[in-house]
């Protein structure tokens, strides 16, 4: 019978921890039993640690909610399109990789119908030296930040603006819950033409940087599926 670890995100973090220590030690029993040696019991061991990234997909979902319908003559198709990216506001949850990745896969993705993509991260820009030195005691300065980086804007011939912003993070045991809002703006004349909000969840074992690609994926799959489907790419 396949095994459903994630089957209800309420699943206590002990209970799978607990699975994945029975699950080793099969792996290493059975070995051993079958074959009377220690160095296939690390095998075994090692046979794990491999399955490990498939439990951690399993334990990752994401569905798109709240898509507003593209506005009539857009299409991003060709067009290039600066991204700002205010998901490091969240990077000790999301985790630097998963950060990295998700600004790869969704160039990748968008190459894909011919969008040229440049990405500046909250952090990277001017306005965020001040927002980081309090600590985040004020809201995050959206406008500031697309404010200040008009000039590199007109600089790369930008026709579109995409803003990636988690509006909700949830922590509740091993999981996190979040809400990520997608909207594209008219550079020429600033009006929003397309938006969506992505509802994911995933599970944290050890460290918050586990299965970056995976996590990723997941995201960026359902994000531009969605602009697929709306006609937005």
């Amino acid at each position: 019978m396949p095994m459903k670890p994630c089957a209800s995100s309420n699943m206590p973090f002990d209970r799978i921890a607990f699975s994945v220590r029975s699950l080793s030690r099969w792996l290493g029993q059975t070995l051993s039993l079958s074959h009377g040696g220690m160095n296939l019991t690390y095998l075994g061991r090692r046979t794990l640690l491999a399955a490990v990234p498939l439990l951690l997909a399993a334990c990752a979902s994401n569905q798109m909610i709240s898509t507003a319908p593209i506005a009539e003559g857009t299409s991003l198709k060709g067009a290039k399109l600066f991204s700002y990216s205010f998901l490091d506001v969240r990077d000790t949850e999301f985790g630097p990789s998963m950060l990295s990745e998700i600004d790869r896969q969704l160039a990748a993705e968008l190459g894909k119908s011919n969008i040229v993509m440049k990405t500046l991260r909250f952090k990277d820009s001017e306005p965020a030296k001040y927002f980081v030195s309090t600590n985040a005691g004020m809201t995050v300065p959206v406008k500031q930040v697309l404010d200040s980086n008009a000039p590199e804007e007109v600089k790369f011939g930008a026709d579109y603006r995409l803003v990636i912003f988690p509006s909700k993070m949830t922590l509740s045991g091993a999981w996190k819950f979040y809400d990520i809002r997608w909207d594209v703006f008219d550079v020429k004349t600033g009006k929003r033409v397309w938006g969506s909000i992505s509802q994911g969840k995933h599970l944290t074992m050890w460290k918050a940087d586990e299965d970056p690609q995976g996590r990723a994926k997941t995201i960026i799959d359902a994000v531009v599926g969605e602009m697929r489907k709306g006609g937005v790419i």
